[in-house]
């Protein structure tokens, strides 16, 4: 939006302004004044919001306080092994299996605040639904540039058989996708909305042993159970 005229450059990237959140915007002279437009990339908020942008998180996850996220103390303890494992260097698979809005998603935002802001590890988030939409587009338009999960410590997979009962081509495209990631020695947290047996049924066997192994015999593994929290205490 329009800004004031009377700023005065504030880093060496370029004239900015800081606005009421504390984050600085690069701004740009117009006919009738200063424009805000991108931010600016000088001081820590900004450097930490442009980090998870980068990540690949949607507008929601950006907006969410993770500080006080409430880990199940089960769960806790398979998060901060996870993450410990990775940070040394180490390959491990953290599967979270349940029904839809009891919990997963928000545990993956938070662990990529972690991950990425804490642990200074380089990370990508996508959704199976995102992930295969541009891969569709990338095929009408061969000039569309996809993100690529390549250079990643660890790789966020989340809905991991959305559609269940989708085209071979997704169910395949999503096995490539898992196979890449153990090929380049990456971490993996998957999350799915499918039972445990029918995301056994969706992986192909070499990638679902492989996982398996990652998550140390399935003590990375956690089931959730419950009612949807999106609903708690609503009534169709």
């Amino acid at each position: 939006g329009r800004v004031s005229a009377e700023l005065f450059p504030l880093c060496s990237f370029s004239q900015c302004i800081e606005d009421d959140t504390g984050l600085h915007f690069q701004c740009h002279r117009g006919e009738d004044g200063y424009r805000r437009s991108k931010l600016c990339p000088c001081g820590e908020a900004n450097r930490r919001l442009l980090t998870l942008r980068a990540i690949g998180l949607p507008d929601e996850a950006l907006e969410r306080n993770h500080i006080n996220y409430s880990f199940p103390p089960e769960l806790e303890q398979k998060a901060r092994h996870w993450l410990e494992c990775v940070s040394r260097g180490q390959r491990r698979v953290l599967l979270l299996v349940g029904p839809p809005g009891t919990g997963k998603t928000h545990l993956m935002y938070a662990l990529s605040y972690i991950a990425a802001l804490n642990l200074n590890l380089r990370i990508t988030y996508l959704t199976q639904p995102h992930h295969l939409r541009d891969l569709k587009e990338r095929m009408d338009d061969k000039g569309k540039i996809l993100k690529t999960t390549r250079g990643s410590r660890a790789v966020f997979i989340d809905e991991l058989g959305y559609g269940s009962n989708g085209t071979a081509w997704e169910r395949g495209e999503m096995n490539r996708l898992l196979h890449e990631a153990w090929s380049l020695n990456q971490s993996l947290v998957i999350a799915s909305d499918l039972t445990w047996p029918d995301l056994g049924k969706y992986l192909d066997r070499r990638i679902r042993d492989r996982l398996l192994e990652g998550t140390e015999k399935k003590r990375l593994v956690h089931i959730f159970e419950g009612p949807s929290r999106r609903t708690e205490g609503v009534q169709w």
